[in-house]
């Protein structure tokens, strides 16, 4: 004869609508992009023609917005072009992929994660007065 142990546990409560805009991509994707857009920065200031002339934070902001909507003007010389060519090109498929993630999460309630094995009940669920008990 087998003995089961059952134990009813609390559901995960939905998580809150602003995780909508933050989890389609988790923490090293956003790194990358913020590295990514400090190099071509840094290296735009040194060989760019128009936009080797603007402060550092104004050639970031350009390189965001660039990401977001497209260029917003005309830039000069072959390499500054090629540069930000390939940079709106990365911009196209990370964007569309961040809203189509993001629709998808909207479209339905999203929860916390929930308990699956004894461990995460012991951690959630013990009494402070015997760790060994499970509530």
């Amino acid at each position: 004869m087998h003995q089961y142990l059952t134990i009813n546990v609390p559901r995960a409560k939905p998580k809150p609508i602003v995780s909508v805009l933050i989890d389609p991509f988790d923490k090293y994707v956003w790194i990358t992009y913020l590295v990514l857009v400090l190099a071509m920065t840094v290296t735009i200031s040194q060989f760019g023609e128009i936009l080797g002339r603007c402060r550092f934070v104004e050639i970031v902001l350009e390189l965001v917005m660039t990401c977001l909507a497209g260029p917003s003007r005309t830039y000069g010389g072959t390499f500054e072009n090629r540069l930000l060519t390939m940079f709106c090109l990365m911009g196209i498929v990370l964007i569309s992929s961040y809203q189509s993630l993001i629709i998808s999460f909207m479209s339905i309630v999203r929860y916390g994660s929930e308990i699956n094995t004894l461990e995460e009940i012991r951690e959630q669920l013990c009494t402070e007065a015997n760790p060994n008990e499970v509530v």
